[in-house]
């Protein structure tokens, strides 16, 4: 099930992670979605098509760090093709970049609320509810993103972002083994994993 995005106040910004959006978009994957849901039925492919080309220079943008240029962009491309998931979904990131964290968890679930077969949506709205310490529904998010058969990046994403929720929960058992199976798909992780137990209390787990 797709998560509604609330309304919150900021909180402390979970530390960024290498480069969350991915360049994935192309005209094909464009036309495919927009054949993928009735919402997107209504707009045609090659409209998506456009949009994607639009967004490349709002993505420059967000690449060199010109957050507030690419919001602007992209909300002029989501403004046109309303049905463009990938547009919300780095309109989020954008939010993100610049601290708007309420604003961040409404644009990602504008785009669940459009396409929720992207592992990468859920991972977006779990950074942003991580950032807002809204650990019960990060460790949702990331576990309706983990279903999803994510490839190997996306699921290490998914899975130390909700260690870092379980760890918000004091749920340390379980932040560890998010970060051990994290750490089989990528071996730095274990770093990570001593970070954990290292602020887990001494004398066992706390009560959950």
């Amino acid at each position: 099930m797709a998560l509604r995005a609330r309304t919150a106040s900021d909180g402390p910004a979970h530390r960024d992670r290498d480069d969350p959006v991915q360049e994935s978009r192309t005209p094909a994957r464009d036309a495919a979605d927009a054949r993928s849901s009735p919402s997107r039925r209504r707009s045609s492919p090659s409209r998506h098509a456009a949009a994607h080309a639009d967004a490349q220079s709002a993505f420059a943008d967000f690449k060199a760090g010109r957050y507030l240029e690419a919001a602007a962009e992209i909300q002029a491309v989501v403004d046109r093709s309303p049905g463009y998931a990938y547009g919300y979904f780095l309109l989020g990131h954008c939010m993100l970049k610049m601290k708007r964290t309420p604003n961040a968890e409404y644009q990602f679930g504008r785009a669940l609320s459009l396409d929720a077969t992207r592992p990468e949506f859920f991972e977006g709205m779990a950074l942003a509810l991580n950032a807002s310490g809204n650990w019960p529904f990060a460790v949702r998010a990331c576990s309706d993103g983990l279903t999803l058969q994510p490839d190997a990046r996306t699921r290490f994403g998914l899975l130390t972002l909700r260690a870092y929720a379980w760890g918000g929960l004091r749920r340390w058992d379980d932040a560890v083994k998010d970060l051990e199976a994290a750490q089989r798909i990528h071996s730095e992780a274990w770093l990570l994993v001593l970070l954990v137990k290292h602020a887990s209390p001494p004398g066992g787990t706390p009560t959950r």
